[in-house]
């Protein structure tokens, strides 16, 4: 039932080898509060080994695209093209929404003027909440902070995201070439094109908490591999280079957001996020050196 109080919405969910936890986000999207016949879900396989056909298979309103191209960007764009919008929901195939999510972004969106994005809240998943490894510490302390992506770094992650049709039609589809950090680009030619971005701590997903510092620092070297694809069409690479090795070791960044974490954690929970952190500097600053020397950007 398309009306103005609910636009069509199209969600668009990319997978990688990930069918069980894709199974998890579709059960959670079949149980929206939105009218199921004003949505639709486009499930975009990027080259997994598993057959995800027989899982999307058993749900309606699900559609199975396939990019054979890497890249979760690439992915995106062509559910873009397949949308029919007019309203377009992000999420990945490891997140679980919460059952108002599609209610709550697309009446945040409608109801702000001159929106260009809403970003929702992502809440993590411990194993052992009360027992959390430093990985998971970081997570719970640092990752997935909506709220300060959108006031300080000016875009949302595409884990939990709202924007329309429209707003594709004045800004352009994401970098296809990026493998990493192309939600952060997108997100800054939105603020800057004067659209305006907001987070809603209302419009929640569930996301699974990495638990091994190997895992975070692979998160990292990801992300360096998507920026770094961006410096180096810089019109001065050399002094982008330098930028970002200044954006790696950025004390005064580290200052800033511990001193904002410092009311909710105590010292021993702060000794270990300045930890981890300068592990993730380190690692951050050795793979963009490797690749601004030739190296390869990993996908995932």
């Amino acid at each position: 039932m398309t009306t103005d109080k609910y636009p069509f919405v199209s969600v668009i969910i990319p997978v990688f080898d990930d069918a069980e936890r894709l199974r998890l986000c579709l059960e959670a999207l079949r149980a929206q509060t939105y009218p199921r016949d004003a949505c639709e879900i486009l499930v975009i396989d990027n080259g997994s080994r598993e057959d995800i056909m027989p899982l999307a298979g058993k749900y309606d309103r699900v559609k199975l695209l396939r990019e054979p191209r890497p890249g979760s960007y690439a992915v995106r764009n062509l559910g873009l093209q397949a949308a029919k919008g007019p309203m377009i929901a992000f999420t990945d195939a490891d997140c679980i929404p919460d059952n108002n999510w599609l209610e709550m972004g697309v009446y945040h969106f409608m109801n702000t003027p001159g929106c260009g994005l809403v970003a929702g809240k992502i809440d993590l998943l411990f194993d052992n909440p009360e027992k959390l490894s430093l990985a998971e510490i970081y997570e719970k302390h640092i990752s997935f902070d909506q709220e300060f992506y959108i006031n300080e770094k000016h875009f949302g992650a595409t884990a939990n995201l709202f924007t329309a049709l429209d707003v594709i039609g004045k800004i352009g589809p994401f970098d296809a070439r990026l493998k990493s950090g192309g939600d952060a680009q997108w997100g800054r030619k939105v603020s800057e094109y004067g659209l305006t971005l907001i987070y809603r701590a209302d419009v929640r997903v569930k996301h699974p908490s990495r638990k091994r510092l190997r895992e975070l620092m692979r998160k990292y070297r990801r992300l360096v591999g998507g920026f770094i694809e961006i410096e180096k069409r810089h019109p001065h690479p050399i002094l982008s280079f330098l930028f970002g090795i200044r954006d790696d070791l950025n004390l005064i960044y580290l200052y800033r957001l511990l001193k904002r974490k410092k009311a909710l954690t105590g010292r021993t929970i702060l000794i270990k996020l300045l930890f981890v952190i300068s592990l993730i500097s380190i690692t951050r600053l050795c793979e963009r050196t490797f690749l601004f020397l030739g190296g390869t950007p990993k996908r995932r």
